[in-house]
């Protein structure tokens, strides 16, 4: 369902979407608690009322009022979405609102608020899990209301409570949906399935498993399953498959079980562990009645035999292999699908395996001994043959002996190759997608993985793992946008693939993570690869994009442990060093940024250079200590560091920006307080780059902070700047005399300025100029 909600900011209808009809009724332990929430904020902000209000299809409605005596507002009340209540604008902008007093705004002063006499409003978005809008919850008053941060804090942690109960009622139904889908699946099962404790008693059984059995569900609950359909020639596997299923091994097997009446049935088995709604260990198995299915595969086997030897004349490859003699017959097909002539080839098993990929020949040998020590039914086996040419091609063989002697051992194998050429290409086509990661090309965690269990041999020793992780890539990411934070990432996956050897395996394990398998490398070995990273990392420090890494490595040298705790290994010994590294790269990853922006707008340089000086003086005529000096001068210096993101089109615009340029260079306080925050050496100077543009009044931004609210040092740099911007030109303005910069600043004394900081600026720039003979 979509409301239109009326936006005055933007003076025209944003339609928002609402799921009133769809969500669930809030249940009277959560109106209980939010009520209290409510009373509780008049009590600690002391205003008139506190409200949560909540959006329907055509109105916003009071859901909650705070119960003090001074709230105008009725419960159940509701207004015709449009009407311009504060709230509209939240729910319309899915943001905070805070009008400090109505009657002086000439967008609010006639809103119908005022009516009730609530001039003053703050308020905030409320959203279900899914970020539809639920409502607001806020606060009114017949006063100007003047906020400090800490009672925004306080309605924004309320509001989390409020959404976090939530998400709770909506996990509790959707929990109680998969409860009754359970229940319905467990009764419904065409197969029999069995809810037991970790001793095998019986909770439960399905309707499925009493029809099958014999049993009724009252019969077998509390009593242990062993005594009721376990023969006793199936119980040495029973306890095998007991403790493999406790030892959290899932369970698959072909079993025989015996019904109430005695009845020998075959069964398709699986066995899981269960945590049970009580937090105990549960059994969950499942019987799939496979009596009729064994019946018939063995009258399938018995035509498979004779299918199998008159396949000779058909059109695949047939082969027969007599063991006394070691003869190995083929057919034509068989000779044709090699690019050979049959008259080519001498008809032993020596032949073939000299045309079998020596990588596969231990795969197809497990296979045969499989097949002859009765525990596969037929010899299946996919591998690669050499033809004629040269060429490795794909071939599936499958066969069965179909002779043995007295003692059992085989004696004849007859069977057939399959040209499964080009379903492996495909197969390796879809494999290559899979194990791909689609932003640096290189091969994903799912691919590490199953490498690092195929080179967790012997043969590989020494196996060393480096871990590398992305120095900044959040700081890029705040400055600059995803976009160029991908840009990183591929660049760091480029020098990465550079640095390797082809038999190397790089990854990216996920974000700003990846890692490498090097096979029969010592760790002495590994270490000059990360030297050679690391040199291709310091050719990077005067590009656009530095590229910044913290590498870790370790060693397998012995066949214990395997190369997961090796992985481990290399990820702490990489997570200590980029502790150790993390400062001074956060602090050239910034002082690059500051580079770029220079380059953008050599203006911004000068500036910066020229703030920081002129501070600096200023901060020693206020005796200011040398901590604070040093925060001043670096601030004068960083304070414009957010117009990073700022396009060279509106940092060197010359005429008047558009309202749309304005807001984006209004968002650079906050984009600066962001990559200051980053990096332990500028994060005593972050707040202050925050409120480098407030004004003393509060009507300044990104937080309308007024006052002592500003921090001391901001209050000192908005000063300079505005004095430095005044007497130099700037591609949007020319510049003024000293003296008349110095009338400005004193005109805004107590409005843009803190009066006494304005006061000693004067009398500081008094002396300055004296100094110059000005």
């Amino acid at each position: 369902m979509r409301a239109q909600v009326f936006s005055r900011k933007k003076n025209k209808l944003k339609g928002i979407e609402i799921t009133d009809l769809n969500k669930p009724d809030i249940n009277e332990k959560f109106l209980s608690k939010w009520q209290n929430i409510l009373n509780l904020i008049t009590d600690m902000i002391e205003v008139s009322a506190a409200l949560i209000m909540k959006i329907n299809a055509e109105s916003i409605e009071v859901f909650l009022k705070s119960q003090n005596e001074s709230n105008p507002y009725t419960t159940g009340e509701k207004n015709i979405v449009g009407e311009g209540l504060y709230c509209e604008t939240v729910l319309a902008e899915n943001k905070e609102l805070y009008i400090k007093n109505a009657l002086k705004n000439k967008v609010w002063k006639d809103n119908p608020d005022v009516g009730l006499d609530m001039i003053s409003y703050y308020g905030l978005p409320i959203n279900w899990p899914d970020q539809k809008s639920f409502g607001t919850i806020c606060i009114l008053d017949n006063k100007s209301m003047d906020l400090q941060n800490k009672d925004k804090k306080l309605l924004q942690e309320f509001k989390r409570i409020i959404e976090e109960d939530l998400e709770l009622l909506i996990n509790q139904i959707e929990l109680s949906d998969q409860k009754k889908l359970f229940e319905n699946l467990f009764n419904k099962s065409l197969e029999g399935i069995l809810l037991m404790d970790q001793d095998y008693n019986v909770l439960k059984a399905n309707p499925k498993f009493e029809e099958v059995f014999g049993y009724s569900e009252d019969e077998l609950l509390g009593n242990n399953i062993e005594n009721y359909i376990i023969p006793e020639a199936e119980k040495k596997d029973f306890y095998k498959y007991k403790n493999q299923v406790l030892k959290n091994n899932n369970v698959e097997a072909e079993v025989k079980r015996k019904t109430r009446a005695g009845k020998i049935k075959y069964f398709s088995l699986h066995v899981i562990k269960v945590e049970l709604l009580t937090g105990k260990v549960g059994i969950y198995a499942v019987y799939d009645d496979i009596t009729s299915k064994k019946k018939k595969d063995k009258e399938i086997k018995e035509i498979k035999e004779r299918l199998e030897l008159a396949i000779r004349g058909a059109n695949v490859g047939v082969w027969d292999w007599n063991f006394k003699t070691d003869e190995l017959d083929f057919n034509k097909n068989w000779a044709r699908m090699l690019e050979y002539d049959l008259e080519e080839l001498e008809n032993d098993v020596k032949t073939w395996r000299d045309l079998v990929y020596a990588e596969d020949k231990e795969k197809i040998d497990k296979s045969l001994k499989e097949h002859f020590e009765g525990k596969k039914e037929f010899y299946e086996n996919e591998h690669r043959i050499q033809t004629k040419s040269g060429k490795l091609k794909w071939i599936k063989g499958i066969g069965k002996i179909v002779e043995r002697d007295q003692e059992g051992n085989p004696l004849r194998l007859v069977g057939i190759h399959l040209d499964i050429n080009d379903q492996k290409h495909q197969e390796e086509q879809i494999k290559y997608l899979l194990y791909k990661d689609s932003l640096t090309d290189l091969y994903n965690r799912r691919f590490f993985e199953e490498e690092m269990k195929r080179l967790d041999t012997g043969r590989q020793l020494p196996v060393s793992i480096i871990m590398a992780d992305v120095n900044g890539l959040k700081i890029i990411n705040d400055s600059f946008g995803h976009q160029k934070g991908d840009e990183l990432l591929i660049k760091t996956a480029e020098i990465l693939k550079s640095s390797l050897r082809d038999e190397d395996i790089l990854a990216r394990q996920g974000g700003d993570e990846f890692a490498i398998i090097l096979p029969q490398t010592s760790k002495e070995d590994a270490q000059k690869i990360i030297n050679r990273i690391n040199e291709k990392c310091e050719n990077t420090e005067n590009d656009e994009l530095t590229v910044s890494i913290a590498l870790g490595t370790a060693t397998k040298v012995t066949p214990d442990p395997d190369l997961t705790e090796i992985l481990k290994q290399a990820d702490n010994d990489m997570y200590q060093n980029k502790l150790s590294e993390s400062r001074s790269t956060k602090s050239k990853i910034v002082k690059s940024l500051v580079n770029t922006l220079n380059e953008k707008s050599n203006e911004t340089k000068e500036h910066s250079e020229r703030m920081s000086s002129l501070a600096y003086e200023f901060g020693k005529f206020l005796d200011l200590n040398n901590s604070q000096l040093h925060r001043l001068s670096l601030l004068g210096t960083l304070h414009d560091i957010g117009m990073i993101t700022i396009p060279e089109s509106i940092l060197n615009k010359a005429g008047k920006l558009t309202e749309i340029e304005w807001e984006v260079v209004k968002k650079h306080p906050e984009t600066g307080f962001e990559i200051a925050s980053s990096s332990e050496e500028f994060v005593t100077i972050a707040e202050d780059i925050y409120a480098h543009h407030e004004r003393w009044d509060g009507s300044g931004y990104p937080r309308q902070l007024q006052e002592e609210a500003i921090p001391y040092l901001a209050r000192i740099i908005t000063i300079v700047d505005a004095y430095d911007v005044m007497t130099h030109n700037t591609p949007y303005k020319k510049a003024v005399s000293e003296e008349e910069a110095l009338a400005e600043i004193k005109v805004c004394a107590g409005s843009q300025f803190a009066p006494e900081l304005a006061d000693s600026f004067l009398e500081f720039m008094k002396k300055e100029l004296f100094k110059r003979g000005i």
